[in-house]
C-alpha cells in the first residue's frame, strides 16, 4: 500500500473504504498493512494532514475488524492493534476511548463464545502495553469476573496470562481482589484450567508477599503436585524449580519473614492427610484402556468343554459382574470406620484397601470358574513366599478403604495364586502377593500390570527381590513423595528458607516413579532449575541437595547429564572453592569421559569451572585437557572449534611454562586442523601462548624457552608436506605481528626468512595469504620496511616476486594499497573460492 505525500487523506480514506465488502483474505491483507501505514503518519507527523489520521480512522478501521465474521480478519486485527501499542503508534487515551469499550462489550456474558474467548485473550496482553494505571480501572473487575466464567476457555486464558495481569497490576490489588481467584482456579474441575495455573506459578509469586508466597502459594502448589491429572502434575513439576527460585532470600520482604515456627507451613503429616482427602480414581483420563482380556485355556477343565452358549455369554456376564462389584465398591466407599470392630481377633480376616483395577482382575477371575478359597489356610499357602514375609507390614491408608466381604477379600489371594486358578488372562500379569502367613495378617494383593509405577526394587538387605516382587508399602500411594521414615527424617534437614513440602517433592524429581507416571523428561526439568534452587538455599544448605545432585550426574538420560554439565560451573560459584573440591570434582570428572553431546557442556564453560579450583587441582588437569580432542564422531568439528576458543581463556590461568608445555601442543594440533573454523581460534590460541611466554619473567632467559617452541613452529608447519599446513604457518606469523606477541626482533631472527621462502610455494593458496600478510601488515612496520631496516631488501623482493605471480588473485593481493587491504570481493569472480583470509 503506497500513501502520496502530497494529496489530501480523503482520497487516501475513500480507497480504504472500498475494500470493506471484498473478501476476507484481502481485508486480512490490509489490517497487516495498517500498522506500515501508521508508521509512515507517525514519521510525517509534522504535516498536519496525517496528524489525526491514526486516531481518526485507522485505529476505528482495526476496531471494525474486531468483530468481523471471519476468523483469520480477527486475528490479523489483533495483531495489528498490539503492534500499534508496541511501537506507540496510538495514544493510550484512544485506545482507552475506542478499543476498551469493544472489549468490555465483547465479554459479556452474552456474547459469542469465540467472541468473549478472543477479546479475553487480546485485553490480557493489552495489560502489560497499556500499564497498570489504565489496567486496574478499566480491566481489573472485568478480568476478576471472566476468572470465574462459565466458558471453560474463558478460565483457561484467564489462568494462562494470570501472572503477567498481576505484574502489572501490582501486589496490593493482586493479594486483595485476584488471589481468591486464583485459588478458585487451581481448583477448578478441568485439568487445563489447572494445568494453566500451574505453568504460572513463578510469575504469579514474584508479585505477592513473602508471607503470601509462604503460606498460601506454597500449600496450593502442592495440591498441583498431587493432582489427579497427568498433564497438571507434569505442569506443576516443571515449574516447580522455578517456584522454588522466587523464596531467595535476596529479597528485601524475605528477609523479614517469620521463621517457620512463627508461621507453621504445611507439615509432612498435613500433606499427607491432604492427600487421603481425595479418593485414588483409578480411570484417570491418561491412562491406558484396559487390555483385551484374551482368554487362554490352561488345562483340560477349562471351558472348552463348556457349551458353546456359554462361551458366547461369557463377555455380557463379565460386564455384570463388574458393574455389580464396582457399586458395591462406591458402597464400601461411603462406609464409615465405626461400621466395622474396634479391634479384630488375630484369627480373623481383616478387610485390606484394595486397587479398584485388582477388583476387576478378580470378578473376571470369579466369573471363569477360578477356585475361591474361603479358608485361612490356603490364603497363607498361596501367598507365602521365603523372604517375601516382613512382620511390620500394615496397611499404609494411602488409599479411601473399600470394605470387601470375608468371601471376596478371600478369593483376592486364592485366585491369584498360581496353583488354583483354572483360567488365567494371558494379558494380564500374576499378582504379588505380600503377607505373613505365621501371624496371618491381612493379604495385599497389587497388580503390577495395573500398577506401572512399581518396579522391582532392591532390599534392604542387599538382595534383590524378583518372581514375587515385594513392594514397598510406605511407596504404596501413587502422590506421596516421601518415603519412609529413615528417607524422612534425612529429607527434613533444617532450612527455613523454602516450605519443606516443596523441597520433598523436589528431592524426589529423581525418582523411577515420578519418571513413569508424570513425565519422562522430568529429572531433565529438575536438572535445569537445580542451579537456582542451590541459589535460593545458599551454601549452607548444600547438603540437603547433595545426593540429589550426584543422581542426576548419573542419569541413564544424556540430556540430563548435558543439562548438568552445562550448569556445574554456576553451581560451583555459588558453592565456593572446598565444596566444589569435595563434591563437583568427581563429578565434573565423570563428565569428561562421558559421551561428546555431555562433554560439550564441560567444555563451553571449562575456564570458567577451571577458575573456581585451587592451583594444586587445577594444574592436575593439565594433562587432561588433551582428551578433549578425542571424540566419539571424528566428524563433530564444532567440538574442536569450541576447544580452541575455550582454551583462550584457560591460558591465563596457568604459568607461561604450563602453558608452553601443556597447552601450546594442543593449540597446534587445533592450527593444523582440516577444518578452517577450527584452525582461525587456534591462531589466535598460539600467538596468546607466545605473548604469554614472552612477556614473563618466570625464566632467567626467555629466548631459550622461545626459540625451540619457535623452531617446532617453522618445521611442523613451514616445512610441512600439506599445504593447508604451509598457509597455517603464514596465518600464525600474522597473528603474532598483529598481536604483539614476539618482540620483532625475535620474529625477524626466527620467522621471518621461513615465511619469505614461501614465495615460490607450488600452491597459488600459499602465496596469496603470503602477500597479504606482507602487502597489508609487514610492510606497515617500520621494523621491517625502515630504510635502515636489514629485512627491507628481502621484503621488497619477495613482494615484487608476488606482484609479477602467474596467479592474478596473488598478484592482485601484492599489489593492493592498504586502503584496499579490506575489499577483497573487487579482483575477480573466482578469487573467492581459493582464498583463506588470513585473520
Amino acid at each position: 500500500m503506497s500513501v502520496e505525500t502530497g494529496g489530501k487523506t480523503s482520497s487516501f480514506k475513500l480507497k480504504i473504504i472500498s475494500l470493506y465488502v471484498v473478501e476476507p483474505s484481502v481485508r486480512a491483507e490490509l489490517m497487516e498493512q495498517v500498522p506500515h501505514v501508521a508508521m509512515y503518519c507517525h514519521e510525517e507527523k509534522d504535516e498536519h494532514q496525517w496528524m489525526h489520521l491514526v486516531p481518526s480512522f485507522l485505529l476505528p478501521l482495526v476496531v471494525r475488524y474486531l468483530t468481523d465474521a471471519n476468523n483469520q480478519v480477527r486475528k490479523t486485527a489483533q495483531a495489528a492493534l498490539l503492534v500499534l501499542l508496541e511501537q506507540e503508534l496510538v495514544a493510550h487515551n484512544d485506545v482507552e476511548d475506542q478499543v476498551c469499550p469493544l472489549l468490555l462489550m465483547l465479554t459479556n456474558s452474552d456474547a459469542h463464545d469465540d467472541f468473549r474467548t478472543e477479546a479475553a485473550a487480546l485485553m490480557c496482553r493489552m495489560a502489560p502495553l497499556l500499564g497498570g494505571d489504565l489496567s486496574r480501572r478499566v480491566f481489573l473487575e472485568r478480568f476478576a469476573a471472566l476468572s470465574a466464567d462459565g466458558l471453560f476457555h474463558v478460565r483457561k486464558i484467564c489462568a494462562a496470562n494470570f501472572g503477567e495481569f498481576c505484574a502489572v497490576i501490582g501486589q496490593e490489588v493482586t493479594e486483595s481482589i485476584l488471589l481468591d481467584k486464583f485459588y478458585a482456579l487451581c481448583q477448578d474441575e478441568l485439568w487445563g484450567v489447572r494445568k494453566a495455573c500451574a505453568e504460572v506459578f513463578m510469575s504469579l509469586s514474584r508479585v505477592v508477599s513473602a508471607t503470601k508466597r509462604r503460606n498460601d502459594l506454597g500449600s496450593l502448589f502442592v495440591n498441583l503436585l498431587q493432582d489427579e491429572s497427568r498433564w497438571v502434575r507434569m505442569a506443576a513439576f516443571q515449574a516447580l524449580g522455578p517456584f522454588i527460585s522466587t523464596f531467595s532470600r535476596t529479597e528485601p520482604e524475605n528477609e523479614s519473614t517469620q521463621s517457620p515456627s512463627a508461621t507453621p507451613v504445611e507439615s509432612t503429616e498435613s500433606v499427607e492427610s491432604s492427600m487421603e482427602q481425595s479418593d485414588f480414581n483409578s480411570f484417570y483420563f491418561w491412562r491406558d484402556p484396559l487390555p483385551q482380556l484374551n482368554l487362554m485355556p490352561t488345562s483340560e477343565t477349562n471351558v472348552d468343554r463348556q457349551p458353546e452358549e456359554n462361551k458366547e455369554s461369557v463377555s455380557d456376564s463379565v460386564e455384570k459382574a463388574l458393574e455389580d462389584l464396582m457399586a458395591r465398591v462406591e458402597l464400601g466407599r461411603g462406609g464409615s470406620s465405626e461400621a466395622q470392630p474396634a479391634s479384630a481377633p488375630s484369627n480373623e480376616l481383616v478387610p485390606e484397601p484394595v486397587h479398584a483395577f485388582d477388583l476387576r482382575r478378580v470378578a473376571c477371575q470369579e466369573l471363569l470358574g477360578g477356585p475361591v478359597a474361603s479358608s485361612k489356610e490356603n490364603v497363607g499357602t498361596t501367598s507365602s513366599t521365603p523372604n517375601d514375609l516382613s512382620g511390620d507390614s500394615k496397611p499404609t491408608g494411602d488409599v479411601q478403604p473399600i470394605l470387601l466381604s470375608s468371601s471376596i477379600t478371600t478369593s483376592l489371594a486364592t485366585v491369584m495364586s498360581s496353583s488354583s486358578p483354572a483360567f488365567q488372562p494371558n494379558l494380564l500379569p500374576p499378582a504379588y502377593v505380600k503377607s505373613n502367613s505365621s501371624n496371618e495378617l491381612p493379604t495385599t494383593v497389587y497388580s503390577n500390570s495395573f500398577c506401572p509405577y512399581y518396579s522391582p526394587r532392591r532390599r534392604s538387605d542387599g538382595g534383590c527381590m524378583s518372581g514375587g516382587v515385594v513392594l514397598d508399602t510406605s511407596r504404596s500411594r501413587p502422590y506421596s513423595p516421601y518415603g519412609s521414615s529413615s528417607m524422612r527424617s534425612s529429607i527434613s534437614l533444617s532450612q527455613s528458607v523454602v516450605p519443606q513440602s516443596l523441597m520433598d517433592y523436589y528431592l524426589q524429581m529423581t525418582d523411577p516413579y515420578y519418571v513413569e507416571t508424570v513425565d519422562a523428561e522430568i529429572t531433565r526439568h529438575c536438572a535445569y532449575s537445580l542451579p537456582a534452587v542451590v541459589c535460593t538455599l545458599g551454601k549452607e544448605h548444600w547438603p540437603l541437595l547433595r545426593d540429589l545432585y550426584t543422581t542426576l550426574a548419573s542419569d541413564m538420560q544424556w540430556k540430563v547429564r548435558r543439562t548438568l554439565a552445562s550448569s556445574i560451573h554456576e553451581i560451583g560459584a555459588i558453592l565456593g572453592q572446598e565444596v566444589v573440591t569435595q563434591d563437583l570434582l568427581p563429578v565434573f570428572d565423570g563428565f569428561i569421559k562421558d559421551l561428546d553431546e555431555v562433554r560439550i557442556g564441560v567444555l563451553k564453560h571449562l575456564s570458567d569451572f577451571l577458575r573456581l579450583l585451587a592451583e594444586k587441582e587445577r594444574r592436575s588437569y593439565l594433562p587432561r585437557l588433551a582428551e578433549f580432542l578425542k571424540l566419539d564422531n571424528e566428524q563433530n568439528w564444532r567440538f574442536r572449534q569450541e576447544l580452541a576458543m575455550q582454551l583462550q581463556s584457560v591460558v591465563g590461568l596457568f604459568s607461561p611454562a604450563d602453558s608452553a608445555q601443556s597447552i601450546l601442543p594442543l593449540a597446534l594440533t587445533l592450527a593444523s586442523d582440516r577444518v578452517a573454523a577450527v584452525r582461525l581460534p587456534a591462531f589466535t590460541l598460539v600467538s596468546q601462548i607466545m605473548k604469554q611466554v614472552s612477556e614473563s619473567s618466570w625464566s632467567k632467559d626467555a629466548e631459550s624457552m622461545l626459540t625451540p617452541l619457535l623452531a617446532d613452529l617453522t618445521t611442523r608447519f613451514c616445512s610441512g608436506n600439506r599445504w593447508m599446513l604451509r598457509q597455517s604457518y603464514v596465518n600464525i606469523c600474522n597473528q603474532l605481528v598483529t598481536d604483539r606477541a614476539l618482540p620483532l626482533e625475535e620474529f625477524g631472527k626466527l620467522l621471518l626468512a621461513p615465511l619469505l621462502a614461501l614465495k615460490r610455494d607450488r600452491v597459488p593458496n600459499v602465496r596469496l595469504v603470503l602477500a597479504r600478510v606482507i602487502n597489508f601488515q609487514l610492510k606497515y612496520h617500520e621494523f621491517f620496511s625502515g630504510s635502515d631496516s636489514p629485512y627491507r631488501e628481502s621484503l621488497d623482493e619477495t613482494l615484487n616476486q608476488l606482484s609479477a605471480d602467474e596467479d592474478r588473485d596473488v598478484s592482485y593481493y601484492a599489489t593492493q594499497t592498504g586502503s584496499d587491504a579490506n575489499h577483497f570481493g573487487s579482483a575477480s569472480s573466482d578469487r573467492g573460492k581459493r582464498c583463506v583470509i588470513a585473520k
